[in-house]
């Protein structure tokens, strides 16, 4: 019951479903016990299309809805000020314009959920890694404010709405945790893996990953601006 199609392709069958993706799947693998199953059988090599695929899927499929609601009250209040241009005025605008803008703001929160269960790491460790890059001196950074981390200068980058910089947060933190999970005493790993988790990787994103991957969007956006100047249509189509 619920489903729309099933697909199959290269010998696998793909069951299409609605929102129950999740519960599904978590029954399913309780019935078919297949975290058991999964040291069994040889690991299959998938591309790294699929892998990506797969990724993008199980971070933003479930945080979609919400920034759709999002979206939707900042449209209503758009019409809204439109029609009535005072009430931008009342506080009531005003409230609702903050939570429209909330769960854009603070989308690398979200990402670090979800980004922490398809690298299974901590999601708690995840959480408080990505509120550092939303904390309101990483936003005096952002402002221009001047500030040194060691022997570095910090950049002037935005975190908040961003989701590039989370993502890869989490994907390093999944491996430093686990690497700390296998070789810390047990007595300690409770304290230790989340103090070396959080002094590690909120330095490391602001100092290395946030610049690097800003350079790499400034040139992405340079390389379609100067499609775009050449060829419009090509540029529209990509």
């Amino acid at each position: 019951p619920g489903g729309i199609t099933v697909a199959q392709k290269q010998g696998q069958f793909q069951v299409v479903i609605r929102n129950q993706v999740g519960d599904v799947f978590e029954g399913g693998s309780r019935e078919l016990k297949l975290e058991e199953k999964e040291g069994d059988q040889p690991a299959q090599k998938e591309s790294l299309l699929n892998r990506l695929l797969q990724m993008m899927s199980g971070v933003f499929a479930p945080i979609c809805y919400i920034l759709a609601a999002g979206g939707l009250i900042q449209g209503v209040l758009i019409i809204v000020s439109m029609l009535a241009p005072s009430v931008a005025e009342t506080g009531a605008y005003q409230i609702f314009d903050m939570i429209s803008w909330t769960p854009f703001t603070f989308l690398p929160v979200l990402i670090a959920i979800t980004a922490s269960r398809h690298f299974k790491c901590n999601t708690f460790i995840a959480v408080a890694c990505c509120l550092a890059l939303v904390n309101p001196m990483a936003g005096r950074i952002a402002e221009g404010e001047s500030i040194k981390f060691l022997f570095a200068d910090l950049t002037e980058i935005t975190y908040t709405s961003s989701v590039l910089p989370p993502l890869v947060l989490i994907a390093i933190l999944a491996v430093l945790e686990r690497f700390l999970n296998k070789h810390l005493p047990d007595v300690i790993k409770p304290l230790f893996t989340p103090l070396i988790c959080l002094a590690a990787m909120v330095p490391l994103t602001i100092v290395v990953v946030g610049p690097v991957i800003q350079g790499v969007s400034n040139a992405v956006a340079a390389g379609y601006n100067v499609l775009y100047a050449l060829a419009p249509p090509i540029a529209g189509a990509v």
